[in-house]
């Protein structure tokens, strides 16, 4: 009878869900990256003082639990998926000898979308998660449903020696017509699979612009995807990729497009061989890389702490009024335990100076915006992983803005992009305790209903507490 083990290098945290909405965003957009797994959950916390933000997935409960994954998610969750032949084949020879086949590979390999794309070929529409906790010993013998597609996710866990060969010694113990696909990384099978190499695949996933293409295809495009798919730097920055990272690069392809047509500059001058397209494609490439190094230069030149905060201010508070963020960048250097130099009268840095810094502009009505798509999030983004001891300060300096902004037209988009932004960092880390820092924020400290959808936080089909087969979209990668 096969066990997991009692450890685990990233074990996941059940006690909350999980690797992120967006704000200023088109329809399109929306459509998109609108989330067919999660539901919105309203949960009392704390003191009792009001409904506040549920972020508990639907989908991780149900898969807890052992329920049946429903068809339409199901078929939700493969709407663009990419099957490779190569691996689909591998599989189903492995499937026509063993009624069990584990899939390895990394975080974002796919394995679970394969995984379900197999067994609904297999067995039809009854595809069920095992129910267990991380960790807690797996008896085959419990799969008692026939003719039944079961899932087995390892994905975190170090199953031990002799696992593989344990799990090819108890198949007989499947009911009839019933498979069982087992989801684990590279590394732990290669510690617990001796003797059972014949019933695993390492997945190799498709060409990376099959992937790109079919995301693409989701929505209408004024420029031929052929010369989006065709540029060098696309190409180039996608083929040594997982599978996952590729809705970065449709979710920035599609969006760059949006704010070039809401500009009026999208026009017949989008040639492929143009300097104007050459220049729209190295916007993607730089929104789709989560603007990571860029980031990190710009810290690496500016380490005063005056023009951080106020970076970070704008890009939390991004929309607002010069004179909000610039007040809320001195509340949030408080906030992380720094003792801000007074700014009386005309000392310090003002807000063109700062706001031209922060690679943002001040618009006509008084309000800030940054100059690129997915900057706002990727600061935030780099803050969390930059700063981790400064979670918790952030965390509660954060959610504190969203009553305390006054301005009814961005209250509620900064409460679902700071949802938005505690989901991505827990899904990206497997720890919850951001997101339950701001439960407990928005719980006890605000009298005030703070309702808050989940819907909408997670990119299609993808799964908080496991990894998603096509990645984070929504402004923050």
């Amino acid at each position: 009878m096969p066990h997991a083990s009692e450890e685990s290098d990233a074990p996941i945290e059940q006690k909350s869900p999980d690797d992120d909405g967006s704000s200023g965003d088109t329809d399109l957009h929306d459509e998109l990256t609108e989330s067919s797994w999660s539901g919105q959950v309203s949960q009392r916390i704390g003191t009792n003082r009001g409904i506040v933000i549920g972020t508990l997935i639907e989908q991780g409960i149900r898969r807890l639990r052992g329920i049946a994954l429903p068809p339409a998610e199901v078929a939700t969750q493969l709407k663009t998926y990419v099957r490779d032949e190569d691996d689909d084949q591998a599989i189903s020879k492995i499937l026509d000898q063993w009624p069990v086949v584990v899939l390895t590979g990394a975080d974002g390999s796919g394995r679970f979308s394969t995984a379900l794309d197999v067994l609904r070929r297999r067995v039809g529409d009854t595809i069920r998660q095992v129910r267990r906790e991380p960790n807690a010993p797996f008896d085959m013998a419990g799969l008692q449903e026939p003719h039944t597609g079961w899932i087995l996710d390892l994905r975190a866990e170090q199953p031990p020696v002799g696992f593989g060969h344990e799990l090819v010694e108890d198949t007989d113990q499947l009911p009839e017509g019933s498979c069982l696909v087992v989801l684990m990384s590279t590394a732990a099978w290669a510690q617990c699979g001796q003797g059972a190499t014949e019933i695993a695949r390492p997945l190799e996933g498709p060409p990376r612009e099959h992937i790109l293409r079919k995301q693409l295809l989701q929505a209408p495009f004024a420029i031929n995807i052929d010369n989006w798919l065709s540029s060098d730097p696309i190409s180039r920055g996608i083929a040594p990729l997982l599978p996952a990272k590729m809705a970065a690069w449709a979710n920035a392809i599609i969006t760059t497009e949006d704010i070039e047509r809401h500009k009026g500059s999208l026009g017949s001058d989008a040639a492929p061989d143009t300097e104007y397209f050459k220049g729209l494609v190295l916007e993607v490439v730089k929104a789709a890389e989560d603007w990571r190094t860029e980031l990190l230069n710009w810290h690496n030149t500016h380490s005063d702490s005056a023009y951080r905060n106020y970076l970070l201010a704008a890009a939390v508070l991004e929309g607002a009024s010069s004179d909000k963020i610039y007040r809320a960048s001195a509340s949030l250097a408080t906030a992380l335990n720094e003792r801000p130099e007074p700014r009386n009268g005309q000392q310090g840095l003002g807000v063109v100076a700062l706001t031209h810094t922060a690679n943002a502009e001040l618009q006509p009505d008084g309000t800030i915006r940054f100059r690129y798509h997915n900057y706002a999030e990727a600061v935030v983004d780099y803050f969390l992983d930059d700063r981790p001891h400064l979670l918790e300060e952030f965390t509660r300096w954060t959610a504190a803005q969203v009553t305390t902004l006054g301005e009814a037209d961005l209250t509620a988009p900064l409460a679902q992009r700071v949802s938005h932004w505690t989901v991505h960092y827990t899904a990206r880390h497997r720890r919850t305790n951001l997101l339950r820092f701001l439960a407990e924020q928005w719980s006890s400290s605000h009298t005030d209903v703070a309702c808050v959808s989940a819907h909408g936080m997670f990119p299609s089909g993808c799964d908080p507490l496991t990894e998603c087969s096509r990645g984070p979209l929504v402004g923050s990668r």
